[in-house]
């Protein structure tokens, strides 16, 4: 039988000490425990979040396109200026490409991420309309759609990387062969946990519940006070617009729960949810009557003063939506984590 040398990593026969530096020869079984102990195996590649991926994303198509339109602008000569058209229409290219790259950071290596891409289209288009219209946000129709087609653009870029450049892939260790053959009945923790998808059907019910329940508080509120009497109170005429808001508290927390329940992402799911709600708060706003929504238009009052610009006024309202569905679907994903379905095994007839 060979004997092995631990330090000149050599094979002997029929030796007790090594040849060369006369150590210990080691039988095959020390010798692997032996390599075990002093082969230092490379630290396992740490795993991106959905969070991280996104920042990556957004930071590198904010970045380009700063340079890119410093480079712009220094091409076309000393004055710089260019038709209102024009410009426009080369400022919202110079987004689109940049949005796509971003969405290419976020989907390299990871298998359908419309999602991430998405969500960093949405991001950067909402902070290229912040900057553009500051100190006043000005969203219109048009811009509200070239934001669409920012996040369009750039969850498709991302679902391009997934395909260029796939997941890596992960090699099972060989089973060693000092172990038995009973080893492969030893049971083990169950499928290595994945990636978690959108539920986009979900989001998108969410995000109904929510801008239902913000338009039809007033609706509600009205119904439950033609219930039996002393059945529900709900204060009287001064208190109609805040029952009205309260209602809306409930409604859009318990949509944004909906979004993030049983998911396993409900950080994620609530934010996307989020950002189409605020887009339904700007829609609403825009398009409601006076006195229309008297919860939202309580919430303004309280939190706003009289000489705050409308435009400011729908900002902060969206923004608070944005935070309550982000902070309802994190805790609908805590509250509701999702079940492993079991198969029943068929049963034995003797």
């Amino acid at each position: 039988m060979y004997l092995f040398c631990p330090k000149c990593h050599t094979q002997h026969s029929a030796a007790g000490r090594c040849m060369k530096c006369s150590s210990r020869l080691l039988s095959p079984g020390e010798a692997a425990d032996a390599l075990a102990v002093s082969v230092a195996l490379p630290p396992d590649a740490a795993a991106s979040t959905f969070a991280g991926r996104v920042g990556v994303g957004c930071v590198v198509a904010l970045g380009l396109h700063l340079a890119f339109r410093e480079w712009t602008t220094a091409a076309l000569g000393p004055t710089g200026e260019l038709p209102a058209s024009v410009g426009f229409v080369i400022g919202f290219l110079l987004r689109l490409v940049t949005a796509g790259v971003g969405g290419v950071m976020t989907g390299a290596g990871r298998r359908q991420n419309f999602s991430g891409g998405a969500v960093v289209g949405l991001v950067c288009g909402l902070a290229w309309l912040l900057v553009d219209g500051y100190p006043q946000l000005v969203v219109d129709p048009l811009r509200g759609g070239l934001v669409g087609v920012m996040a369009v653009a750039a969850g498709l870029t991302a679902m391009a990387a997934g395909q260029v450049w796939p997941e890596p892939i992960v090699v099972p260790d060989a089973p060693s062969p000092r172990d038995s053959s009973l080893m492969g009945l030893k049971p083990t923790n169950g499928p290595r946990r994945t990636g978690r998808p959108t539920r986009w059907l979900q989001v998108v019910f969410a995000v109904g519940l929510a801008v239902g329940g913000i338009a039809a508080a007033e609706w509600l509120r009205t119904g439950l006070r033609e219930l039996p009497a002393g059945l529900m109170h709900l204060g009287g005429p001064s208190a109609a617009a805040r029952v009205d808001f309260q209602l809306t508290v409930m409604l859009v927390m318990l949509a944004a729960v909906v979004a993030g329940a049983g998911t396993g992402a409900g950080f994620r799911h609530g934010l996307i949810a989020g950002v189409l709600t605020a887009v339904g708060v700007y829609v609403l706003r825009a398009t409601a009557e006076a006195d229309g929504l008297p919860g939202l238009d309580w919430l303004a009052e309280a939190t706003c003063t009289s000489d705050t610009p409308p435009r400011s006024i729908e900002t902060i309202l969206a923004g608070l939506a944005l935070a309550a569905m982000t902070v309802g679907g994190w805790l609908g994903g805590q509250l509701f984590p999702p079940l492993r379905r079991t198969r029943k095994l068929p049963r034995e007839r003797y």
